[in-house]
């Protein structure tokens, strides 16, 4: 949760007789957010498995599939940037 978010929280606990709905919308947008961050970081996961399976082996790094796979983007088109990587969006 970014410090905004909280300072709304607690300003929502300082007004005791206010309505709690504002406390609910910024919990489900916190909530879609996760979601959104855990969708791409299974996306991320299976996109380094695919990478990994490159290179079974250890040896020479001019034959290693994964230093390959950087350096031609081609692995199985895994390494596509998602839209949060090409937004910028991490947070």
């Amino acid at each position: 949760m970014a410090l905004a978010e909280i300072k709304t929280l607690l300003a929502l606990m300082g007004a005791p007789d206010s309505d709690c709905s504002a406390a609910n919308d910024l919990v489900d947008r916190h909530i879609q957010d996760l979601d959104q961050q855990i969708k791409s970081l299974e996306r991320l996961k299976a996109q380094l498995i695919r990478l990994r399976k490159k290179c079974a082996y250890g040896g020479r790094a001019d034959s290693c599939g994964i230093l390959k796979g950087l350096i031609d983007r081609q692995v199985c088109g895994c390494l596509a940037p998602t839209e949060n990587e090409k937004e910028g969006a991490f947070s």
